[in-house]
């Protein structure tokens, strides 16, 4: 009964499910090998059961649910190097496809990242097997694509620091050019302005001019229509008598004779009174002579 029973543990332990999905998988029943991995791993999780497992599910196309399991596998860890290494090669060429198919869309991103976790894995698989040749092989195209990806990666981002640098300076240019811009608005203002109050200041100044200058003509007009009207007055007309006892400009008060007359009074009596002196002068030398001759005034 004991024996039964042990027998009974031994076809149900972890260890006889793996021998029993090996089998399956050797004559490629490899949903059998599946069920019995998976059913190795449930019952107790190994580095064998989850690398057979990811195996099993890698040879169905199925390359996602492999990786988990790999990456299971490859955290438990195995004293087998050679298994150790066989898990990270497969690792590696899981994330080599999917940075491939990310390259074919174009999204150059994402397939670098791809590309350098299958350069990580290859290079964890030859640190356990270094004399697998598949693995360099496959590890050399990986790093030609995540150098590749890599330059054009720094090269687009100093295209697009240049591209920044180049907006920056076209944004300082148009920012230095509004300011000038302004400046030159409001020079070009205040020049006009000051243009206008100097203009206005003329103006002004013609206007206060000719202000000026038709008062002088206004009052020289008054003083000459003044004049006139003196000049019209009947009392100042030429040949008018002047009212009694009004004496005419120029002419001697009564009793009185002009300037020119009593010139020529003066002079007749200057003329008189040497002819007097003269005839006294001869008379001195004879004062008898012309007395006869003298005749007598009728009185």
């Amino acid at each position: 009964m004991l024996l039964s029973s042990c027998s009974l543990w031994a076809q149900n332990s972890d260890y006889d499910l793996i021998r029993q999905g090996n089998k399956d998988y050797r004559q490629k029943y490899v949903r059998d090998a599946e069920t019995n991995y998976q059913k190795a791993a449930n019952k107790r999780g190994t580095f064998e059961a989850y690398y057979n497992l990811g195996n099993a599910m890698l040879r169905q196309g199925q390359d996602s649910v492999a990786m988990v399991n790999f990456m299971k596998a490859d955290s438990l860890g195995s004293v087998n190097n050679k298994k150790v290494a066989a898990v990270r090669h497969n690792m590696g060429n899981d994330y080599f496809a999917q940075g491939a198919s990310y390259l074919k869309n174009d999204n150059k991103p994402m397939a670098l990242q791809f590309f350098t976790k299958a350069v990580n894995a290859y290079k964890g698989s030859l640190r356990k097997n270094p004399n697998d040749e598949e693995t360099r092989h496959n590890l050399a195209k990986a790093q030609y694509w995540m150098k590749k990806l890599q330059e054009e990666q720094q090269q687009q981002q100093q295209n697009q620091d240049k591209n920044k640098q180049d907006q920056k300076k076209d944004q300082d240019k148009q920012n230095q050019d509004k300011q000038n811009q302004d400046q030159k608005d409001k020079d070009d203002q205040k020049k006009d302005q000051q243009d206008k109050d100097k203009k206005d200041q003329q103006v002004q100044d013609k206007k206060d001019q000719d202000e000026n200058q038709d008062k002088k003509d206004q009052d020289k007009d008054q003083q000459n229509k003044d004049q006139n009207q003196q000049g019209q007055d009947p009392k100042n007309q030429k040949g008018q008598q002047p009212e009694q006892g009004q004496q005419r400009p120029g002419q001697p008060r009564q009793g009185e004779i002009d300037q020119e007359t009593a010139k020529k009074l003066l002079d007749a009596a200057q003329q008189d009174e040497k002819r007097i002196q003269r005839r006294l002068q001869e008379q001195n030398k004879d004062p008898m002579k012309g007395y006869g001759q003298r005749k007598r005034k009728d009185w």
